[in-house]
């Protein structure tokens, strides 16, 4: 699952954000995510993620994502 995708599917599944909660690196390690996408997210800091998001896009725009890391910073 692309990083992107996984933030959504966090953002919006009641069940994702139990399952994110109660185990987070084993949740994201079966969702696929790479150990620097995992880190950017457990990290907490919207610029670390922003920039997981561009390099996965394969842009250099740390902004790209910036709607969809607004919600997860809530929930995290």
């Amino acid at each position: 699952m692309k990083l992107k995708d996984y933030l959504i599917e966090l953002a919006s599944d009641p069940e994702t954000q139990k399952t994110f909660k109660k185990n987070p690196e084993e949740d994201m390690t079966k969702k696929g995510l790479t150990s620097d996408q995992a880190a950017a997210v457990l990290s907490k800091d919207q610029l670390k993620i922003q920039n997981a998001l561009s390099q996965e896009m394969g842009t250099s725009d740390s902004t790209y994502g910036l709607p969809i890391v607004i919600p997860i910073t809530i929930i995290l």
